[in-house]
């Protein structure tokens, strides 16, 4: 579970990432990676640890053959099986929506199925965030809309605020103007691409240029965090915002926007992805 950012410069493949860490043996934090992605020879969408392959029949993987589906938060209310999940009781991929018909009338195959479960994936479209709380009397940054920009910084998603001249996205401690924008962020498939996604210390960041860093006079805002999106900030953390030329601590958010059809920005959008039934921290939905 969790956000999947849309990627730039991938020749045409409508792909979306998704990095996070979560707990692994002996309480270690380890970091995933996962990727959603149309793939181009079967034309399912596909939900992967890897860009290429097909689809995988294996924990943390699900498929939609939905073809009709332009993006992924279409196969929601589209007339195929919708999404195909891991299902820990049979050892492959299940669509919630297509046993529920299967056992239509059935009441010892409901009964089953109520005893074990399909996970029912739900996904919803993001076209960026909404910055709120912003202290008074300070120069930046300013509230409103943050809209995706085409383009990654460190890996990371960029997003730029709908008049322009603002900019929300993360940069390493002490990186350099052009280091956030090094191919080695771009080449996702990596062996080691989860682990060098959070080898480095840095803060998310807001202010009138990509790359700028907190000591810049001009500079508006920061988080010290090391998460892939926004959306993955803690809540207790807060914003240091500049004022008289002092950082102070402020309540400042930035919440998710979700698209809608009067907001039609479907090539900057991000996806998020909720499983809901069975999924649980041992038998995650998708990492």
């Amino acid at each position: 579970n969790g956000m999947y950012f849309k990627l730039t410069a991938t020749f045409g493949i409508p792909m979306y990432r998704m990095m996070k860490k979560q707990t692994g043996l002996f309480g270690r934090m380890e970091p995933i990676s996962r990727f959603l992605y149309k793939d181009p020879m079967s034309n399912c969408w596909i939900i992967s640890p890897k860009t290429t392959g097909g689809v995988q029949i294996s924990p943390a993987c699900a498929f939609s053959d939905d073809q009709a589906a332009e993006r992924p938060a279409d196969v929601n209310s589209g007339e195929s099986g919708g999404w195909y999940v891991w299902h820990t009781a049979s050892s492959t991929l299940k669509s919630h929506k297509e046993e529920l018909l299967k056992m239509k009338g059935d009441d010892a195959g409901l009964a089953a199925l109520k005893k074990n479960p399909i996970d029912e994936l739900k996904i919803r479209s993001i076209v960026g965030f909404e910055i709120s709380g912003v202290p008074p009397g300070v120069p930046g940054p300013l509230t409103g809309l943050v809209l995706r920009h085409a383009a990654e910084y460190y890996g990371r998603p960029v997003y730029e605020s709908e008049s322009g001249g603002q900019f929300v996205y993360w940069t390493k401690m002490g990186g350099k103007n052009d280091e956030g924008q090094d191919d080695q962020w771009q080449r996702v498939d990596l062996a080691d691409a989860a682990k060098k996604f959070f080898s480095e210390r840095g803060y998310w960041a807001i202010s009138p240029k990509v790359g700028m860093l907190h000591d810049d006079p001009s500079f508006f805002a920061f988080l010290e965090d090391d998460c892939a999106t926004p959306y993955q900030i803690p809540s207790e953390k807060k914003w240091s915002v500049k004022k008289a030329g002092k950082w102070i601590l402020s309540n400042m958010k930035l919440t998710e926007a979700e698209w809608d059809r009067k907001r039609d920005l479907v090539d900057t959008l991000d996806e998020e992805l909720e499983g809901e039934g069975a999924a649980t921290a041992s038998t995650p939905l998708l990492g």
